[in-house]
């Protein structure tokens, strides 16, 4: 075992990096701060446990990035400041009880991994403060994220490419972006995400609540079998969300109006998702024209726009299956 006990500590880039001969534990009682000298990150991550089998970081302690000193820095160009705790090639890993506080940008980073759990961790940024995801996952199967509370300048959750098997329970999402999948589709390598549940979360005062998204030009794969259901919506700007034309650089620098999305997104159920949206339009299918979605189906829907008469969207949607659905979606 590795332990932190009580105290403060500052300390630069460090990881800790397997194979190692039996099962490894980390536990963080104290508090790690992140030196605010970006040229002691050779690497984009401040801290990084990687090739390790049965592996648990545990603790209450709080790994503070202090990332108020790269926020002003970072003007959303591309340009990348250190994931403060970054897990590479994990198989049978418990991540539990600690809290991650001010990012530079990244909070957590899960690649690579199999069968991990995160567990009752707190994450905590400023509203405003840029690029700062709390969870971003990314070519991993069986990954359990429950019990935990979440509060970003960006996405609570992020799903990226060639996930498979991601259960979500019991998080608690706001400030932030909400909980997504994508953007997905940019690159040539982005493979298929499928099996995705995501179950009794409360989301507030994000600007999206359950969202989909791909490049409008793209490359070609399949998202499939995703299940968003018992989620609590309150003033959320885009409580549901399907964007097959996301394209952050401007009109016309994706492809333009006649490109359409390759990715296919099919055999996804909304069930059970209640509260108010912040935007007349609460729930937004932007499908792609040349890949429409398919088998969507929205079971006891309703969220309402509380200054006036809630709108939907529902643009290449085929053939939606709609039971007890406010606002009225994709009419026929």
């Amino acid at each position: 075992m590795v332990l932190v006990p009580s105290g403060k500590y500052l300390t630069a880039m460090a990881f800790l990096k397997g194979p190692c001969k039996g099962p490894m534990t980390f536990k963080l009682d104290g508090v790690l701060l992140a030196t605010k000298d970006l040229s002691k990150y050779q690497r984009k991550n401040w801290i990084s446990f990687e090739f390790i089998k049965n592996f648990k970081l545990i603790g209450r302690g709080t790994f503070d990035g202090q990332g108020q000193s790269a926020w002003a820095n970072n003007k959303r160009t591309g340009k990348t400041f250190p994931t403060s705790l970054q897990f590479t090639n994990i198989d049978n890993g418990v991540v539990q009880g600690f809290s991650l506080l001010n990012a530079k940008m990244f909070h957590m980073m899960i690649f690579r991994c199999n069968n991990l759990m995160v567990d009752s961790v707190k994450i905590n940024a400023p509203g405003n403060s840029p690029n700062t995801d709390g969870i971003h996952i990314s070519l991993c199967n069986n990954i359990i994220i429950k019990n935990t509370k979440i509060s970003t300048g960006d996405d609570c959750i992020s799903i990226g490419q060639t996930n498979r098997g991601l259960s979500i329970t019991n998080v608690i999402c706001g400030p932030g972006h909400g909980i997504s999948v994508g953007s997905l589709g940019k690159y040539n390598s982005d493979k298929d995400v499928s099996d995705i549940m995501v179950s009794r979360c409360n989301i507030k005062g994000t600007t999206n609540g359950v969202r989909i998204k791909t490049w409008q030009k793209s490359y070609p794969l399949t998202c499939r079998n995703f299940t968003f259901q018992n989620i609590k919506m309150d003033n959320v700007l885009n409580p549901i969300i399907i964007d097959q034309e996301y394209c952050p650089y401007g009109n016309g620098r994706c492809g333009g109006q006649s490109t359409s999305s390759q990715v296919s997104i099919r055999d996804v159920t909304y069930d059970t998702i209640k509260g108010s949206s912040a935007s007349q339009v609460a729930i937004n299918l932007k499908c792609s024209k040349s890949h429409p979605c398919k088998n969507l189906r929205f079971r006891n829907v309703n969220l309402k726009y509380n200054r006036g008469t809630t709108q939907s969207t529902c643009l290449n949607v085929a053939n939606p299956n709609m039971n007890s659905v406010y606002p009225l979606t994709c009419k026929r």
